[in-house]
């Protein structure tokens, strides 16, 4: 490491050879001076960018092990190749189980047509403007639950390209079979209410606070 005269570090690497004569003494040496300053540079770099990937991937790390929605990546084959541990709360299945299984085992066939539906359209938009297909979409699916029953879940997925230019649809998947219980007891409750009221002989009417008629039989 040596000072420059403007003051900025400049790197050294020196390379020492002894000259010697007939008889084997040393009677000089041979000295290679190399400036590595660049490679030096690119080294510290290169610890830099690796020190921010490995924040990163804890950060990531930090977040995939402790949010209650799963995130995944898909392959276009419909091959599952990477999952986080809330998989298992949702459906039962390990990631490592998740990615060793077909679509048709982790969706309904109903589900699974939906989403090869919307793989197909996505790639399809990827064809005629390549490169510009960054939209989110968002699906309700039918999942099967390790213990044979189906859980209701909500995906948001997009396309995206890794670092080899292969495509991948990168989702993020919640469980919202309770929201789904909740909207269908409000539906039957509705309706149970409605043909109460349709079979009374009497006139009955609902008005809102502005005394607007909001129902009548």
């Amino acid at each position: 490491e040596i000072k420059m005269p403007d003051g900025n570090i400049a790197y050294w690497e020196n390379v020492t050879s002894p000259i010697v004569d007939h008889d084997g003494s040393i009677t000089a040496c041979i000295e290679i001076a190399t400036d590595i300053t660049e490679r030096r540079k690119s080294e510290e770099e290169l610890r830099k960018s690796e020190e921010k990937l490995r924040k990163s991937e804890e950060k990531f790390r930090t977040i995939a092990e402790n949010t209650s929605d799963n995130i995944w990546i898909m392959n276009l084959d419909n091959e599952i190749t990477f999952s986080t541990p809330a998989i298992k709360k949702i459906t039962g299945f390990s990631p490592e189980e998740m990615c060793a299984m077909p679509l048709e085992k982790i969706l309904t066939e109903k589900s699974c047509n939906e989403a090869r539906s919307l793989l197909n359209y996505v790639l399809e938009n990827e064809k005629l403007s390549p490169g510009k297909n960054s939209d989110i979409h968002t699906l309700q699916f039918e999942q099967f639950h390790k213990k044979g029953h189906i859980v209701y879940t909500e995906a948001t997925m997009r396309l995206i390209m890794d670092n080899n230019g292969n495509m991948h649809v990168l989702g993020i998947t919640r469980d919202i079979t309770e929201r789904i219980a909740a909207q269908d007891l409000q539906k039957y409750n509705e309706q149970r209410y409605r043909t109460t009221i349709d079979s009374l002989n009497e006139a009955i009417q609902v008005v809102d606070k502005n005394l607007n008629i909001v129902l009548l039989n």
